[in-house]
């Protein structure tokens, strides 16, 4: 049974893409409980040697200028994605973010599975909301995690969060945004 599991994981995240739009959200009250991270801190280096299956990404965004709020979430394993909330400046008009990240990473020895990097958007539009998920093809070339990780231009950290559990927490500013994304991943000895 655990095989069919990792399948259905891995062939949701190969897939391509996922998408998601709605006219109304419920306003962010307050930062998402996940920016607080309470879970020990691990190197890159000191990662086990396995195979780390993305299962969910919360993707937030915040305005350092103007008061805009935005997060969405994006199940891997159940293939959904969706706005948690969104808080808009009275005066919105079209706006767009996006995010380069690995959903899947393989440090195990063979590398037979290989890193995989999406592309996480969300996007605001006067009339509606959305976020939506693009497989990215702008790594494939880059098997070195490290080296990746750097081209996305985000100061990154990973946490353990149980022992099959571990979080990537990206964090990325601009003079008028900060973006925070985190994906957590299950620990596999190899994708079948």
């Amino acid at each position: 049974m655990m095989k069919k599991h990792w399948i259905l994981i891995l062939s949701t995240i190969m897939l391509g893409s996922s998408a998601f739009a709605v006219s109304r959200v419920s306003e962010c009250i307050s930062r998402p409980g996940f920016l607080t991270n309470a879970f020990p801190s691990v190197s890159l280096k000191s990662l086990p040697a396995l195979v780390f299956v993305g299962k969910q990404a919360d993707y937030y965004v915040e305005g350092k200028k103007k008061n805009l709020r935005l997060w969405g979430q994006q199940s891997f394993t159940r293939g959904e994605e969706k706005i948690i909330c969104a808080t808009l400046p009275s005066s919105q008009e079209s706006d767009a973010f996006a995010i380069y990240a690995p959903a899947l990473i393989d440090l195990s020895e063979e590398k037979k599975t290989g890193n995989s990097y999406w592309q996480f958007h969300m996007m605001v539009r006067p009339d509606k909301i959305g976020i939506w998920n693009k497989a990215s093809r702008l790594f494939s070339k880059s098997r070195d995690l490290e080296e990746g990780l750097k081209k996305i231009g985000a100061q990154y950290q990973f946490f353990q969060r149980s022992r099959d559990e571990y979080e990537l927490f990206l964090i990325r500013e601009t003079d008028s945004i900060t973006e925070y994304l985190s994906i957590r991943f299950d620990a596999v000895p190899e994708v079948k």
